[in-house]
């Protein structure tokens, strides 16, 4: 996906889909199963409800989303730069227009050919809510921010404090934040206020947080492996050639014999460490391998050193 999001034909891609994936999830599965999900869309459903619930007329999820995005463009703009506010504006007015579409066109004809069963009140199951509209809502998100955009709401939240609290990984914070509002959203719906609502919502946030990460950092994970062995020429010339990774040498000494030892040092792809291992194994039966998860690795080979936080 990285060759894809470098090219702007790439990146309209990627933005068309994300916004298709993020409406569709909310306006099928979440909204209709009564769960409540992150962002500016759990906000706004939450709000649509306790209008509901207090005798109030209906209000287009879209519309209130639409409301509650324009004090935080405001705070993007102020804080993140127009370069990022950009492709949230749009993506933010994208997604509430295709969410009314779906609501108003999709859904009534998806009711009237599958029944009227209701689950509680809500035509879909929470189950079904929470998995799909998780799974689906979560690969959007990070679709929409790998690509430097976002559907606003929490998005904008979440990535303002991303910028000081850059060590942290970015579905941290949607827990958070998400969660919050997901409480919010639960207890708004008074009338149909269930545990197992509650729960369900919970899975849809940590679905949400777990595939958004997946998307932004699943491609960075590598390994980083210690090799002491007595054949460090052979296995490191094996390792640069047949496998085309940097291998450094590090000096070492036995704390038991006082013999100093070169130790390999070499940062791969977590699918490549099965064939170093052989490698390894071929040359040196007796050799010891440590093996540590590197989380971001940055340089040559890798994400770009001066590539944006995300």
């Amino acid at each position: 996906m990285g060759k894809i999001a470098q090219s702007k034909r790439g990146k309209v891609i990627l933005f068309i889909l994300g916004v298709l994936m993020y409406s569709f999830s909310i306006a099928i599965f979440l909204n209709p199963s009564g769960l409540t999900p992150g962002g500016a869309s759990g906000f706004a459903i939450g709000i649509q409800r306790l209008v509901e619930n207090l005798g109030g007329p209906y209000i287009g999820t879209g519309i209130l989303m639409a409301l509650i995005n324009v004090p935080l463009i405001a705070l993007g703009i102020w804080k993140l730069g127009m370069k990022f506010m950009i492709p949230t504006v749009a993506g933010t007015f994208a997604n509430t227009f295709m969410v009314e579409v779906f609501e108003r066109t999709l859904l009534p004809v998806m009711k009237e050919n599958l029944g009227k069963a209701e689950f509680d009140g809500n035509f879909v199951d929470p189950v079904t809510g929470a998995l799909f509209g998780g799974v689906i809502s979560g690969l959007a998100i990070g679709l929409m921010l790998y690509i430097g955009a976002s559907f606003g709401g929490s998005d904008i939240v979440v990535k303002v404090i991303h910028t000081k609290y850059r060590y942290m990984k970015t579905g941290t914070f949607y827990i958070i934040v998400d969660g919050a509002i997901m409480l919010f959203g639960t207890a708004a719906d008074y009338q149909h206020l269930a545990l197992n609502v509650l729960a369900f919502s919970l899975v849809c946030v940590f679905l949400q947080s777990f595939f958004t990460d997946r998307v932004l950092y699943g491609g960075d994970e590598s390994r980083m492996l210690y090799i002491i062995t007595n054949k460090e020429p052979e296995i490191a010339n094996r390792i640069n050639k047949e496998m085309v990774c940097g291998v450094t040498y590090l000096n070492g000494e036995g704390a038991y014999t006082g013999a100093e030892k070169k130790i390999l040092l070499c940062v791969m792809r977590k699918r490549q460490v099965p064939k170093a291992r052989d490698i390894i194994l071929s040359e040196d039966p007796s050799a010891f391998m440590i093996v540590t998860s590197a989380s971001q690795v940055l340089g040559n080979g890798f994400k770009r050193l001066d590539s944006e936080d995300i």
